[in-house]
């Protein structure tokens, strides 16, 4: 036993090496997010999950009982709980011989090997201070505040730091349960709201139980508690031919601002999305907005919610329309690692445009994602580290950058007609269910019929833009691609008097000739990419 956790140590220390183009990602990382025989060889199917929260201690306890199927035989088993909270017993449906916990892991080892096909129980019980927030939900954590009248108001934003951050879960997104309880006990007028449906309440000696069932796989970084004195306000959603129940839960001071505008809201937001995608994708949950005391996050059927009823600019609320957007990119369809979430952003990112451009038009759309190129920083690929458990990110650049890539993929499609439907045709194909990079980019390659895969590999793995180098001599127009890898396809568009030239730049000078005195523009509303002009 001791040998293994030596080598083990051995091994992770060892994979610190390849973290050469991000931050430093520790054993334990590794451990989180890498996938050994102790986590392939079982299936989680359904997690029962009962917490208490004691706002005044800033202390939780807990157990989880975890339901699985053994895909190998095996008589050790992976789950993950942060060290900071103790556990007090581990049982299950086989005899359990012991465990070990190494930094956020607990390796469990049974009396018998577990036979293939079988169907298994552990329940772990287990308490303590969860890590708290420093800037969530970046830095995320448990959220303890107070709401403007003093009063307890507390929440969960775990999407960095993963689900063990509170509670014993294989913490791996690979591994979504089909479907979960969740039961959560907090002091008596305090309420507790946690995805999925509210299945019944009571109250006994002072606490409140609050009993939700979430009837569709989930990421379990989604799974979230929020406590406070909210006021719930009830709607109903038509999409698709379903009736969708909808709640609003807000502190009960904001119950007038939440009526005035959030039904309106999220009826104009839905009709956009199910023109653009299709309906709502867990209907049997219903949707539900919850405020909380951070700006907001994705958890799936109970959307967070902190921007203080506030429009932007271009007149919709921002959180509303991100959040929610996980719930098709993200929630519905899922990444298989942290290293991809830029599956998550950058498509939730461009859904933003796409609203804009399904309710005001492709102009201010247009206008919208030019609005945050300057939130651009190149600091690091797009696409993370495999195997760890990396969410050291430390731009934006999966949202924004991302938002762009897919908007030059869009022009060299080349029809809004074909790129709308694609968008539909991807998420029609891939709700439900996990996906990876490859995956993604073998789909827009068959779809488009066009080789997008150096302009994927390009915007993910590389830290800077395309760059396109170019001269004038007379009246030839020179032009090359200085930074891109072999292949890159990309075109790009210029305009010179009244004509549009849509080129092709390769590793080599091009020459395209242009009117005589005339400055050529380049068309960089359509691609991303800085061009450099050389003498």
């Amino acid at each position: 036993m001791r040998t293994f956790l030596f080598l083990l140590i051995a091994i992770l220390t060892s994979l610190q090496a390849l973290a050469q183009s991000y931050s430093l990602f520790s054993p334990a990382d590794t451990l989180k997010g890498g996938l050994r025989p102790e986590r392939t060889s079982f299936d989680v199917h359904f997690y029962d999950l009962r917490v208490s929260v004691d706002p005044d201690a800033k202390v939780i306890s807990g157990q989880n009982t975890i339901h699985f199927t053994v895909n190998q035989p095996t008589e050790r088993i992976q789950i993950d709980l942060f060290p900071e909270l103790e556990i007090h017993t581990i049982t299950g449906s086989s005899a359990i011989s012991g465990y070990d916990r190494l930094h956020g892991a607990i390796f469990i080892d049974f009396v018998q090997i577990l036979p293939a096909g079988s169907n298994q129980t552990i329940s772990i019980t287990y308490s303590g201070k969860p890590q708290e927030a420093k800037t969530p939900p970046w830095d995320g954590g448990f959220v303890w505040e107070q709401d403007e009248k003093g009063r307890p108001w507390i929440a969960t934003a775990v999407q960095g730091q993963g689900a063990s951050l509170w509670w014993p879960v294989k913490e791996h997104l690979s591994d979504e349960p089909d479907s979960m309880a969740i039961t959560c006990t907090v002091p008596n007028g305090l309420t507790c709201v946690s995805n999925g449906n509210l299945r019944d309440e009571s109250h006994d000696r002072g606490q409140g139980t609050f009993r939700w069932f979430v009837s569709y796989p989930i990421n379990v970084y989604n799974v979230a508690l929020n406590i406070g004195h909210y006021a719930q306000i009830s709607d109903k959603l038509q999409m698709g031919g379903q009736e969708i129940l909808a709640d609003y839960y807000v502190l009960d001071y904001h119950e007038d601002k939440a009526e005035k505008n959030f039904p309106k809201w999220v009826k104009e937001m839905f009709l956009h999305y199910n023109k653009l995608l299709g309906p709502y994708p867990f209907p049997d949950d219903g949707y539900a907005l919850v405020e909380v005391p951070y700006w907001g996050m994705e958890h799936q059927s109970a959307v967070a919610y902190g921007n203080e009823f506030k429009l932007n600019e271009y007149g919709f609320d921002f959180i509303l329309i991100h959040e929610t957007g996980h719930e098709y990119f993200g929630n519905s369809i899922s990444s298989t690692d942290p290293a991809e979430l830029w599956i998550h952003e950058a498509f939730t990112t461009y859904l933003e445009v796409l609203f804009l451009e399904s309710r005001d038009g492709y102009e201010i759309s247009e206008d919208y994602l030019e609005s945050k190129l300057s939130l651009i920083r190149n600091n690091q690929p797009i696409l993370g580290p495999m195997g760890v458990y990396y969410e050291d990110w430390n731009d934006a650049d999966m949202y924004y950058k991302g938002a762009w890539m897919l908007h030059s993929i869009r022009h060299m499609v080349d029809s809004d007609k074909k790129w709308h439907k694609l968008i539909r045709q991807f998420y029609q194909t891939f709700k439900g269910k996990s996906v990876n990079t490859e995956m993604v980019i073998n789909f827009f390659n068959e779809q488009t019929e066009v080789n997008v895969r150096p302009v994927f590999h390009h915007f993910l793995t590389e830290l800077h833009p395309p760059r396109l180098a170019y001269r004038i001599e007379g009246r030839d127009f020179f032009y090359k691609w200085l930074n891109t890898g072999k292949g890159f396809n990309m075109p790009v568009e210029i305009k010179a008097g009244n004509k549009t030239y849509r080129l092709t730049p390769t590793s080599s000078w091009q020459q395209v000739r242009i009117p005589k005195r005339v400055t050529p523009k380049f068309s960089t509303e359509k691609f991303y990419f800085v061009p450099e002009k050389t003498e």
